[in-house]
């Protein structure tokens, strides 16, 4: 069994709430309570009243086992049953079955306290003595309580319900004498609540206002003091005025600024807030002045501060190699005035080198404006041209110039790379001419220089030197280079010149005498052209060879030393030639021509002849390494004659003479190796002899000197 109660949450209206007490109450089923506790430290008060008893919480007890409980509840039943006649309670036995989980049920929030027995809460006894008081004080007078037939029945025991299965609920046990009481008048129960308003005014009369009413009203006292004081502390710290410190900034072009920048220090930074006047503003170059609203809380003050705007070069040249100052950051800041009397830091983040180490080309100098950062392009140019000094050249015409011989004192501070002619000068020209040089430094700065050529015209042929007549085999190719051999060709200036070579009418396929043609032209049209014979014989030339080294290596073999000289082998080669030609001349023996076909004829022949004599010697002294000329006698003489020159071991030039000569002329081995002075001895003797006039004379301009 379940007691119910509703509590108002309006104590203005304690009134409606004691007649409502009884009212609200009813005997109804339902289910125990979770809790299984009941809070009854107000049921303890001896100033209980139907407000307090309002106050109980839902938390439980079990009071149904107590006799006053009981008895209270039994002699109340009548007034509390709101239905005029008792339900009809069917008892069912039936067997314990095993118990079925409960439906879940909606529980309602209740709107008053709720008191539930539980059979398993034992009371302790100074709650059970708190119970008592409450029910003898709220019990009704026995000349009130209801008169009933069934009031004064004895009791029946009544079972006690056993709950099947943990269902939540105690099984209504209704008394026999419950069921037949018949209903009772509304007078009563009127009557009843009217009683207990009565005693609940009394009770509060008695007592006074309850300590909570005093509690409460300290409470909002205390709200409203500490509401005050507060209120009082804020309008304090939001009116009165606040200290704080601006400074001037100074910034670089372009760059942003925030109002909260100026404020140096302030008493509360952390809620100050700055905002520009200007919703607009924007920072311009040079001194501005800002307008400024500084807020803390409710406080605002308005205020202004300068803006400094600094502009930067964005470039900047020097000269390539030119000395200077050192570079300075505060340099390449273009408005210095706009920051006059407020400090800022300008510098390089990487320092710069000397304005003279730099090469020509743009350099980046990275430099930062109170830690904003920038950059300027140093452009490193040459724009000074090279130097020089122009001179007059002087030529002959056909000489070669340059174009360093027309300027002097060449200079540039980046070097130079270039010097060159504008145009090439005319080295034909009959008259002066000026030339223009043009000279380039290492930077590509050029300058143009103007110098006098002047030309000399030759006056002079050409020389032709070392031509000389080509002997060569019937069929043997004979290519330029063999008719250039030893040629040279100088102008009057003796300055070298080409040699051109005429040989279309040689025919190598036939034997014979042919003509070549040399000519020469110097640079002012003059030429000069020389006639050579080329002899084309019928000469095995291997074969020749083949015999000249054979008998030369029996020559060495003859000598018999370890170290042969080259006078040594002079003087063999003489030896051996005298010895092979021992067959007397004949007239009818025809005179060759060349060295090679009387050396060929002297080697197969071996006939005694000058001319077989002299080409034989030339032959072998040429395969032996030795140096010889051919000699002649001079062309004014009676008769013909040849001999050689030898200088073996680089001893000088000797006469070398093979032909045997008659024995009161002769000179014997000497003929070998001999001195000039001695060839003019044997040349008078020879005169006196038989009266022939020039044996050895000569033409001495033809040849090199000879010892004497």
């Amino acid at each position: 069994m379940k007691l119910v109660g509703r509590s108002s949450s309006k104590s203005g209206n304690r009134a409606q709430t004691k007649k409502s007490i009884i009212n609200d109450y009813e005997l109804s089923e339902a289910p125990f309570d979770d809790t299984g506790t009941s809070d009854l430290h107000d049921i303890t008060s001896d100033s209980w009243d139907s407000s307090d008893f309002l106050d109980v919480t839902q938390n439980t007890v079990d009071i149904s086992e107590l006799p006053e409980i009981k008895q209270f509840l039994e002699q109340q039943q009548p007034v509390l049953t709101r239905s005029t006649a008792p339900k009809p309670v069917v008892k069912k036995e039936t067997a314990p079955a095993t118990p079925k989980p409960p439906a879940p049920k909606k529980v309602k929030p209740p709107s008053m306290p709720q008191i539930t027995a539980y059979p398993d809460v034992e009371l302790s006894a100074a709650q059970k003595a708190a119970i008592q008081r409450v029910i003898n004080k709220k019990a009704p007078k026995p000349e009130e309580a209801p008169k009933s037939e069934e009031a004064h029945k004895p009791e029946e025991p009544q079972q006690s319900a056993v709950p099947t299965g943990n269902t939540g609920k105690i099984p209504q046990q209704v008394p026999q004498q419950v069921q037949k009481v018949a209903p009772v008048k509304r007078k009563a129960n009127k009557k009843r609540r009217a009683d207990i308003h009565a005693h609940s005014d009394r009770q509060l009369k008695k007592r006074g206002p309850p300590v909570k009413i005093f509690l409460i009203v300290f409470l909002i006292a205390l709200v409203l003091a500490g509401g005050g004081l507060y209120g009082w502390y804020y309008w304090w710290t939001e009116h009165a005025t606040f200290e704080y410190e601006l400074h001037p900034i100074v910034i670089l072009s372009g760059q942003s600024v925030e109002a909260y920048d100026f404020i140096t220090s302030c008493e509360e930074m952390d809620r100050v807030a700055a905002t520009f006047q200007n919703p607009d503003f924007k920072p311009q170059n040079g001194l501005q002045h800002v307008p400024l609203t500084l807020s803390l809380g409710l406080r605002s003050v308005e205020d202004s501060v300068t803006l400094h705007v600094m502009t930067t070069k964005d470039r900047e040249f020097h000269e390539y190699k030119e000395p200077g100052n050192d570079l300075r950051a505060i340099d390449f800041i273009t408005n210095l005035d706009a920051a006059a009397g407020v400090p800022f830091v300008v510098d390089f983040v990487v320092p710069p080198l000397k304005p003279e180490e730099y090469e020509v080309g743009e350099h980046t100098l990275y430099l930062v404006l109170n830690d904003a950062p920038f950059e300027v392009l140093y452009i490193v140019a040459d724009t000074i041209p090279p130097t020089a000094r122009a001179v007059s050249k002087h030529i002959i015409a056909g000489d070669t110039v340059v174009p360093t011989d027309f300027v002097e004192d060449v200079y540039d501070h980046s070097g130079i790379r270039s010097i060159e002619f504008v145009s090439e000068p005319n080295l034909l020209s009959e008259s002066d001419q000026i030339v223009e040089i043009e000279i380039t430094d290492n930077n590509g700065i050029s300058a143009i220089f103007r110098g006098e050529l002047i030309i000399t015209l030759n006056m002079e042929d050409p020389v032709i030197e070392g031509t000389e007549t080509i002997i060569s085999g019937i069929g043997v190719d004979i290519d330029e280079s063999k008719y250039l051999d030893g040629v040279t060709a100088f102008d009057d200036m003796e300055r070298p010149l080409e040699v051109i070579v005429d040989s279309s009418g040689v025919d190598i396929s036939t034997a014979g005498v042919y003509s070549v043609f040399y000519t020469a032209t110097d640079a002012t049209g003059l030429s000069t052209v020389i006639e050579e014979k080329v002899h084309i014989i019928n000469v095995d030339f291997d074969d020749l060879y083949a015999r000249v080294d054979d008998a030369l290596e029996r020559i060495r073999r003859d000598i018999r030393k370890d170290e042969i000289t080259q006078l040594d082998m002079v003087r063999g080669i003489h030896a051996w030639v005298i010895r092979h030609l021992y067959l007397p001349d004949s007239d009818t023996v025809e005179k060759p021509e060349v060295v090679y076909e009387a050396a060929y004829r002297a080697i197969i022949d071996r006939r005694r002849h000058y001319i077989y004599y002299s080409s034989l010697s030339e032959i072998m002294l040429t395969r032996a390494g030795i140096p010889n000329l051919r000699i002649d006698r001079i062309p004014d003489a009676a008769t013909q004659y040849r001999w050689n020159l030898v200088n073996p071991d680089e001893a000088g030039w000797h006469h070398y003479d093979a032909t045997p000569l008659p024995h009161r002329v002769s000179i014997g081995a000497e003929a070998a190796y001999f001195k000039n002075s001695r060839a003019i001895e044997i040349t008078r003797r020879y005169e006196s002899f038989d009266g022939t006039k020039n044996f050895w004379t000569f033409d001495v301009a033809l040849y090199p000197e000879i010892v004497t």
